[in-house]
C-alpha cells in the first residue's frame, strides 16, 4: 500500500510541480529579466538543489543523486525549448528511485 501510494505521488505530483516551477516559470521569469541562459542554467539548478536540503540525510542523493539529475533535467530543458522531457525524465527517475528504494529496505 505504502509504495503504490509513493508511485502514484510520484506519477502525478512531484517531478510534475518542480520542473514546472524551475524549468518552467523560474526559467521564463528570468529570461524575460534578461539573463543570460547560462547564467539562467546555474542560478536555477543551484535553487532547485536547495530545494532538496532535505535529503542531507542521504549524502549519496544529497551531493551526488540530485546535483547530477539537476543537470540533466536543465539541458533537457534547455535544449528541447520546453519542458515536457524534463518532466518525463525526472517523473521516470523519481518513481524508480522509489520502487529500488522499497525493494532494497524490504527484500
Amino acid at each position: 500500500m505504502v509504495l503504490s501510494r509513493r508511485i502514484i505521488f510520484e506519477l502525478s505530483f512531484g517531478a510534475l510541480v518542480e520542473e514546472m516551477l524551475f524549468r518552467g516559470v523560474l526559467w521564463g521569469y528570468l529570461r524575460g529579466l534578461n539573463w543570460k541562459e547560462n547564467k539562467i542554467f546555474w542560478t536555477q539548478g543551484i535553487l532547485f538543489w536547495i530545494v532538496h536540503l532535505h535529503q542531507i540525510t542521504n549524502p549519496v542523493t544529497f551531493f551526488i543523486t540530485v546535483p547530477i539529475s539537476t543537470i540533466v533535467f536543465s539541458l533537457l530543458a534547455r535544449y528541447s525549448k520546453q519542458v515536457l522531457p524534463s518532466i518525463i525524465a525526472h517523473t521516470v527517475i523519481n518513481t524508480v528511485g522509489v520502487i529500488l528504494v522499497y525493494y532494497y529496505l524490504n527484500g
